[in-house]
């Protein structure tokens, strides 16, 4: 089963300090392969260089992407939401996520994770199984 990430669940870890891939085992404990877009790597970056609150989120989240080896994939001219949901479209898919508007498009379409109080990860949508 593969997890996407989209860009704001990486910066999870370091903002609120939940252990993101610990949860994943816990609540989806098949093996799985984690995999980010390309367009989710450049948003890192282009937050990592400004200086906002949210840049060491982006940085600690660039240096998990490269020690957890998580496969980039890449596709041409197509915005990160998008590139999500064609692949949801695609593939039976896990997306991690916790743009709301994003998972009011998957809903029906593949399995949702997200944030739940701050604290721990949950199955927020998905109208079918993992």
């Amino acid at each position: 089963m593969k997890i996407v990430f989209d860009t704001n669940f990486l910066l999870i870890p370091y903002q609120f300090g939940v252990d993101i891939f610990s949860e994943l085992d816990r609540i989806i404990p098949e093996k799985n392969e984690l995999v980010v877009y390309e367009g989710v790597v450049s948003e890192l970056k282009k937050i990592a260089e400004k200086h906002t609150k949210d840049a060491p989120a982006a940085r600690f989240a660039l240096n998990l992407i490269k020690e957890k080896d998580i496969n980039i994939e890449s596709a041409k001219d197509i915005n990160v939401d998008d590139w999500i949901v064609a692949k949801a479209r695609k593939e039976r898919i896990v997306v991690c996520t916790n743009d709301m508007k994003l998972r009011r498009k998957l809903r029906k379409i593949a399995l949702v994770v997200g944030l739940r109080e701050k604290s721990h990860l949950q199955i927020v949508a998905g109208d079918y199984f993992v």
